[in-house]
């Protein structure tokens, strides 16, 4: 038998939709796998007897463990093709499992599923404790080891046969022992580097830390020279809670020093090295080394060479805030198929093995350093523009920032006693009026970042490029093409706010317009927005106050109308800040949402861009292979033999 534990697919999505979603798959996977049947479905612990109740039973009590994002596990129990569970056993063998983890009480529902040559079980448990509602953690966060564990004592109860890399027997009291351990294999590097190796024809960071640091932590005989040969190649080895990570450079993500091999993981360094010493602690005089200074004999004694005492030793230590100093450059690797620890180019500082130079996969792979060269440079030149971009429009906002600056103090100096609602309209109107150009400002400012990142076409990954070589031009559309794709663009806030007009009342209140329609008033002090259900209209009464009253805004109004608010501020792109620190707490989660919904978006953009280049490439290729063809010419016909005859070769002819 063998135990898997499922992780959750979609680990953004609410504990309702996880619990619902997983329920319903178990109880009628056919919504998903045709070919997969339920043969049996239970659920246990719950108050309720209908599916519907019972899942939303589990949904209530999953809410209230809220220090949990996720408290609903999914396991899989997969027996043997030759072995065929009844519905008894299966009850039993969930219990089993359920009670060994440390669940027993908490709600659970499963299903015998028959939809390969191996009937398995999908079990649904809640780890919320339904009394104390605290969240279980099964032992300890070693879940995992607990499953191999329950599936020891379950082949023990019903009698079924052991998998080959069992780890675990049950001894004459009827507990679960360490039976037999599969042997120890090299440690390679994880499936998503090995991936994007093929791809990218590079050796991963993980590949070359373990090439590198493995032997030296291997080999190692003490703290000291475990921290010293690391810190030559620009490697540090630092304790992380109970385990232990390496660092390269200044990156600050790791890798767990356990996956590096075997005998580098936390616990069997110490017990080869004793307690662990890190390399700040590690005394300055048993640390670093000094050469012998030469002994001058004092006049009328021999020369012989005299032990000198420890205080007259001049020892070359560092100073203190310089020891844990780590290697002093880092830069940002901008290809899309690096992420995490791969995500981070290092480079030592120190010397020896420069860990941030690109590694080929393997030796005398067909234009490699001519595809680095191409890609190189792409990368440089489209850093030089994005700095000069930003350099120029960061003079813009300023520059635009002084003139309307002097521009409201143009109009509004002087004295206004007794001319308060003039003052407040002009004042008001200026303020829509700086509202617009600051907007447009913005919004060009957006549409040549876009421009800049559709200029720079992506590169193919090696694997695609080595098949057809190609410079991948970095061409910007022609200016025609852009104007066409502004104008199909959605109307925007600054066009909005160009098309409104504005009355005038006795009380110095100004309404304005938008197509015969009061979109919104300023009264002076405030505000008020008369068009609640329009984005556009409310995006544009924020954008006028703030304006006119500053960065920070206090709305008032019905909860839904304060909530619409922030959203259309978020969907315009607006910087106001709010008074209420739960508007802001909405707005930067709204922030977040739509930055990821871009960056969805250009990565669906981006790999769409790429699966068009390698079309392009092997569209190409084929092409070059019909020309070729064309061009062989054909084979000349060989002239018919005369037949001869079998007579020919008779004796006396």
């Amino acid at each position: 038998m063998i135990a898997k534990k499922i992780p959750n697919p979609k680990k953004s999505s609410s504990k309702a939709a996880r619990a619902g979603g997983l329920v319903d798959y178990i109880h009628e996977p056919t919504l998903e796998n045709d070919q997969e049947k339920c043969i049996h479905f239970e659920a246990v612990n719950f108050m309720t007897d209908t599916l519907e109740a019972q899942k939303m039973e589990m949904i209530a009590l999953s809410l209230e463990g809220t220090r949990s994002k996720d408290p609903i596990d999914h396991w899989v129990l997969s027996f043997r093709a030759d072995e065929h569970p009844t519905k008894e056993q299966a009850r039993d063998a969930v219990a089993i499992f359920v009670r060994h983890c440390g669940l027993d009480g908490h709600q659970y529902v499963y299903g015998l599923h028959d939809d390969t040559q191996n009937k398995h079980i999908h079990i649904a448990v809640n780890r919320v404790h339904p009394e104390t509602l605290q969240v279980i953690k099964i032992n300890k966060g070693f879940d995992r080891e607990a499953a191999q564990q329950a599936i020891a004592l379950i082949e023990h109860a019903q009698g079924w046969q052991k998998e080959a890399g069992a780890r675990y027997d049950i001894d004459q009291d009827g507990l679960p022992v360490r039976w037999h351990l599969a042997p120890q294999k090299p440690l390679g590097v994880s499936a998503r580097a090995k991936t994007m190796e093929l791809h990218t024809g590079e050796k991963s960071l993980e590949r070359v830390v373990k090439e590198v640091a493995g032997p030296i932590i291997k080999g190692a005989t003490s703290w000291r020279e475990l921290h010293d040969r690391l810190g030559a190649v620009g490697i540090q080895f630092e304790r992380e809670g109970s385990g232990a990570k390496v660092y390269v450079g200044t990156a600050p993500v790791g890798i767990k020093a356990s996956t590096i091999d075997h005998k580098a993981s936390f616990a069997q360094l110490q017990k080869r090295l004793g307690a662990y010493q890190p390399s700040k602690e590690i005394k300055p005089n048993e640390y670093h080394h000094h050469t012998q200074e030469q002994n001058v004999a004092a006049p009328g004694t021999g020369t012989t060479d005299r032990l000198r005492r420890l205080s007259e030793c001049y020892l070359a230590v560092l100073a203190p805030e310089r020891q844990g100093e780590r290697a002093r450059v880092l830069q940002i690797d901008a290809r899309a198929d690096r992420r995490g620890a791969d995500g981070l180019r290092r480079q030592t500082g120190r010397g020896g093995v420069d860990l941030a130079a690109p590694q080929p996969l393997a030796n005398g792979q067909t234009g490699w350093n001519e595809y680095l060269q191409i890609r190189d440079e792409q990368r440089r030149a489209k850093a030089a523009d994005w700095l000069d971009v930003r350099a120029r429009q960061d003079k813009e906002r300023k520059a635009l920032a002084a003139v309307l600056s002097a521009e409201r103090l143009a109009h509004l100096k002087g004295d206004w006693t007794g001319k308060g609602e003039l003052r407040n309209a002009i004042q008001s109107i200026l303020a829509t009026k700086q509202a617009v150009q600051k907007i447009e400002l913005a919004e060009r400012h957006r549409a040549e970042k876009d421009a800049l990142r559709a200029r720079y076409k992506p590169l193919p990954m090696y694997r695609q490029w080595k098949d057809q070589p190609q410079i991948v031009s970095m061409e910007v559309l022609p200016e025609h093409v852009q104007r066409a794709q502004r104008d199909l663009q959605p109307e925007t806030l600054s066009t909005t706010l160009k098309e409104l007009e504005h009355v005038i009342d006795q009380r110095g209140h100004v309404t304005y317009r938008l197509s015969g329609k009061d979109v919104f008033r300023d009264e002076g002090r405030c505000i008020a927005v008369l068009d609640t259900k329009g984005e556009l209209s409310i995006a544009a009464a924020l954008a006028t106050a703030q304006a006119k009253f500053g960065n920070t805004l206090t709305l008032t109004g019905s909860d839904a109308f304060q909530k619409s608010a922030v959203a259309a501020a978020v969907a315009n792109n607006l910087t106001c800040r709010f008074s209420d620190p739960g508007l802001n707490t909405l707005r930067d989660d709204l922030v977040v949402q739509k930055q990821k919904r871009e960056q969805e978006a250009r990565e669906r953009s981006r790999l769409a861009a790429q699966r068009e280049a390698a079309l392009e490439m092997q569209l190409a290729a084929e092409r070059a292979k019909e020309q070729a063809a064309a061009k062989k010419p054909e084979p000349e016909p060989q002239p018919k033999r005369r037949p001869t005859s079998s007579r020919g070769n008779e004796p006396g002819m």
